[in-house]
């Protein structure tokens, strides 16, 4: 256990671009430091950390920022029972994640076809002549304008 005071704790953070992006320590007490940062692009930011001028041990570490906002999805057209309704899904500006699509509250089945350039084709088969309410989530997040139907 080592004491020491926020003149001690150094915080650097390069963005995935290689931008340097500015962070606010704060002493919390009892040895506890607190450092935020606001990340102007998504991706894998890495913050390094130095103790009295030596990097504490696993630095740096890896901040994966995603921007559920920046991803795209080109409109879906009318379907017909019994043959696949396919849209597309762009996420290549929205950083690390993992995209979450349900139809019907998960009742139609969905299928993903990477398309290159973090872009998917998604599918499902209407099995029956309904309305049916596209979910889309990245990171647990719902995608702007989602449901979809």
């Amino acid at each position: 256990n080592v004491s020491g005071n926020i003149e001690d704790i150094e915080v650097a953070i390069d963005s995935p671009s290689g931008e340097e992006v500015s962070a606010q320590v704060q002493d919390l007490g009892s040895g506890t430091f607190k450092a935020e940062f606001c990340p102007k692009i998504a991706g894998e930011h890495q913050i390094y950390i130095s103790f009295r001028e030596e990097q504490v041990p696993g630095s740096p570490f890896a901040c994966k920022v995603y921007n559920v906002t920046a991803i795209k999805v080109r409109e879906c057209v009318k379907g017909i029972v019994g043959k696949p309704v396919t849209f597309l899904v762009e996420t290549s500006h929205a950083g690390p994640g993992n995209l979450e699509v349900t139809v019907n509250n998960g009742q139609v089945p969905t299928s993903a076809q990477a398309q290159g350039n973090h872009t998917y084709a998604i599918s499902f088969n209407p099995k029956e002549a309904k309305p049916h309410i596209v979910e889309l989530k990245f990171n647990g997040e719902s995608v702007p304008g989602s449901p979809f139907k």
